[in-house]
């Protein structure tokens, strides 16, 4: 393996940076009065024995023998470790070695206790620098050395002088500190050593830490890589083991085992899609969500583990927002993310209990990331299995008055709705019709009897002449486009097309339906219009506006002219306005004027507008919204009756 620090240790460098012993000045010259020789053997003893039992004044004047002890000349050279090697016999190559050990096992103990003083701390790192390399690169071959002492003590010290203000910069900085930290940390996790859960969160904390900017996260994560002898997905598995060793376990208040969840989440959230890929490999989605519950039942014993939810919350977002975000939703889904929802939720009463905004991201959940979701088969099939735990919870009266009950309440109608919707697509899939996509033909017939596009397989064709005078009028400039911007098959436009029409077997949505239409007509008579179905709604919220977030209808109706700029498939559409009705349905919550994102357009045939016409051409002038809604009562009871079958023959 190529360690970035590779060759620091020659002595002819120029850069390496020439140590010098600050010592405050009272200290000096009692400072070798009490401690022994310098750099003798006895040395070592005498190291072992003082420093662990010694008062903070008298560690302190060991500082002048630490120094001769760190002298980088006495490094041994790879020459003299031959000696130590083959040879087998303690040369004083590996005497110096191990004094310079002892040091480095005594200053970690006096760093941590913070009897060093920090004037020191600078002509102090030049010198361990070049021996925490000689260390790492060399002590798994030189006899009698203890690598778990070795590594305890080179990642205390590194800790302590980049948690320093003064030191913080100069060891982010330094090449391979951060290689010889993940080496550390993936020998433990890979159980070949072990480490208390206080300094794993803390190298952890080094590792992955999203504040420091003395480093490029690029950088930081080749460093990481490379200490870890592997790739991304070596690392997401790691970071997996890591989160599972922890929650695997009763849950622990110790603030270290709140944090090690919190850098193994950080660490997810802080790098691309590689690095997410391998998440998915190794079940990084079920271990997220794992983590997230541990700190949640953390909660009410550490003022820590609120934070922490979160931040695991933010990260679950970034991934659910990716480009590897449906994926990411389905082994969620799986992995418990609507009793998770359900159970956060739960707790808080409102956003102000803490100051994380927790509840913003369950409801975002709820009225966007999910939603979206459901307008997709495999989804409908997935969460219907995931419905069981989270409604135990959510029947309960506590569930009723937190912050996110009415949108759940809505998630919920929703998702019941997409339930009926997949019991009505399975029922009808065999029976179910189709329309020729040449706009100028419109022939209906059973779906056996037509051709698809041999491009994208979703259009189909009566006849070849149709395809080719479709081909030639929009299908050319969509065809390529259409799986990227809408339902990827057949099954899935099916479904989507289910949706409506099973909705539309309900009374009271024809009837909200027509009457929109018929009140459009009536104050803008003339004007052809498209009517918007936003399928991440739930039907039945037609008229009822229970929060600000859910003030925009299932339903709207728009005049043409929004959308005079739309070409392709939309375009074709438009333009055959007046012999067909057009329709768009909407599967993602941002609905935008003459440019909506991720529409697919459909449309039916004239017959029922132009029924509802001559009822809105019958009423007289210049009624009030009241009074035309109470004169369309009955005239629309008639209409909606025969309604049904014209209202579900909707096409693409």
């Amino acid at each position: 393996m190529h360690w970035p620090f590779a060759g620091l240790l020659d002595d002819d460098r120029p850069d390496t940076p020439k140590a010098r012993i600050f010592i405050p000045r009272q200290y000096l010259q009692t400072s070798f009065i009490s401690a022994p020789g310098n750099g003798s053997p006895s040395d070592l003893i005498f190291l072992l024995r003082l420093v662990p039992r010694a008062t903070d004044t008298k560690r302190v004047l060991l500082l002048p023998l630490l120094f001769v002890h760190l002298d980088p000349s006495r490094i041994p050279t790879p020459k003299d470790l031959d000696s130590v090697l083959y040879k087998a016999s303690r040369h004083a190559e590996l005497s110096r070695a191990t004094g310079a050990l002892a040091v480095l096992r005594a200053l970690s103990e006096m760093l941590a206790a913070r009897v060093v003083p920090p004037p020191a701390y600078t002509d102090l790192w030049h010198r361990l620098y070049r021996w925490i390399i000689f260390f790492h690169l060399y002590c798994e071959v030189i006899p009698d050395m203890d690598l778990s002492a070795i590594y305890h003590a080179i990642a205390i010290t590194i800790l302590d002088l980049h948690r320093h203000d003064s030191m913080s910069a100069a060891v982010n900085k330094a090449a391979g500190v951060r290689c010889i930290m993940a080496d550390y940390w993936a020998k433990s996790v890979r159980g070949v050593l072990s480490i208390g859960t206080e300094l794993v969160a803390s190298i952890l904390v080094f590792l992955f830490d999203q504040n420091s900017e003395e480093t490029e996260d690029e950088t930081k994560l080749r460093e990481i890589l490379v200490g870890i002898g592997g790739s991304e997905s070596d690392l997401a598995y790691l970071l997996v083991k890591q989160s599972n060793d922890i929650v695997g376990h009763p849950v622990n208040y110790h603030a270290g085992s709140i944090n090690i969840v919190n850098s193994v989440i950080q660490a997810q959230s802080s790098h691309g899609d590689s690095l997410r890929a391998g998440l998915l490999a190794h079940g990084g989605a079920k271990a997220l969500i794992d983590a997230i519950f541990y700190a949640e039942e953390a909660r009410p014993h550490s003022p820590l583990a609120a934070e922490k939810v979160y931040v695991g919350l933010i990260c679950l977002l970034g991934h659910f927002d990716s480009d590897a975000g449906a994926v990411w939703i389905s082994r969620a889904l799986s992995a418990g993310l609507l009793k998770l929802i359900v159970a956060l939720g739960r707790s808080r009463k409102s956003e102000r209990e803490e100051p994380w905004l927790t509840c913003s991201i369950l409801q975002r959940f709820l009225i966007k990331t999910l939603p979206e979701s459901l307008v997709h088969y495999k989804f409908a099939q997935k969460i219907k299995d995931a419905l069981p735990a989270p409604l135990a919870i959510a029947f309960s009266a506590p569930f009723a008055k937190c912050a996110i009950a009415t949108f759940w309440t809505e998630f919920a109608e929703l998702v019941q709705e997409r339930l009926r919707a997949l019991e009505f697509f399975a029922d009808r899939r065999l029976m179910s019709v189709s329309a020729c996509e040449n706009i100028q033909c419109g022939k209906i017939g059973e779906r056996r009897t037509f051709r698809k596009c041999a491009g994208c397989g979703l259009v189909c064709y009566c006849s070849p002449e149709c395809q080719m005078t479709d081909w030639e009028a929009a299908h050319r400039g969509s065809c390529r486009a259409l799986k990227s911007t809408g339902p990827a098959n057949a099954r899935e436009r099916g479904y989507v097309r289910a949706i409506l029409q099973s909705n539309f077997e309900s009374p009271e949505i024809r009837t909200a339906v027509l009457k929109q239409q018929a009140r459009f007509m009536y104050t803008n008579p003339g004007v052809d219009f498209v009517t918007v179905y936003d399928f991440t709604r739930n039907a039945k919220g037609i008229n009822l506006s229970n929060t600000p977030y859910f003030s925009r209808g299932w339903c709207e109706i728009k005049p043409i002219s929004d959308y005079a700029a739309a070409s392709g498939r939309l375009g074709q559409l438009l333009r055959a306005a007046g012999a067909i009705r057009v329709h768009l349905v909407v599967l993602s919550s941002n609905l935008q004027r003459k440019a909506p994102e991720r529409i697919l357009p459909m449309w039916s045939v004239p017959q029922l507008p132009n029924d509802l016409l001559r009822i809105v051409q019958d009423l007289p002038r210049g009624l009030l919204p009241v009074a035309l809604d109470t004169a369309l009562v009955q005239p629309l009871r008639g209409l909606v009756t025969s309604a049904t079958k014209m209202m579900q023959e909707v096409y693409y």
